[in-house]
């Protein structure tokens, strides 16, 4: 993730709740450069391999990208997923401990993003209806007491 510690809080909340040390931490910061990022990631990854492949829990940006770039040039099978909260990397973390394949924790954590989005759009809206009722009434108001 972006930042000189974000990654790494985020990961010490994770395997602190969850009593392991499964997950891990790549801090990006500002100043690197994407490259070295995806190379310092892959070895990371070669490094770590177990033969079930690799889930990136990332923020924003290019991270996002190098999944793809990193399984062709490893041959692992590396997923991402990005916007993530530490409540989504304690459930990928719990999931990948109890053995979950994965393709189910990249879908179990995409179905909740999309819940999220789902319930953010649905707030918004309201918001904004309601936003606009009361300006509706202001003005009204505002009309009245100028008679």
């Amino acid at each position: 993730m972006h930042g000189s510690s974000t990654a790494s809080s985020m990961v010490e909340v994770v395997n602190h709740l969850l009593n392991t040390n499964h997950a891990l931490a790549f801090d990006m910061p500002l100043s690197m450069k994407p490259e070295d990022a995806l190379k310092k990631i892959e070895e990371i990854i070669k490094e770590k391999n177990e033969g079930k492949g690799a889930l990136l829990l990332v923020d924003m940006g290019s991270l996002r990208y190098f999944d793809k770039m990193i399984s062709n040039n490893t041959g692992i099978e590396v997923e991402s997923v990005d916007m993530v909260t530490t409540l989504m990397a304690i459930k990928a973390t719990r999931m990948a401990l109890m053995n979950a394949s994965l393709s189910d924790i990249v879908s179990s954590l995409k179905a909740e993003e999309k819940q999220i989005s789902e319930a953010e759009n649905s707030f918004s809206s309201k918001i904004n209806q309601l936003s606009f009722q009361l300006v509706q009434q202001v003005k009204e108001l505002h009309k009245r007491l100028k008679s």
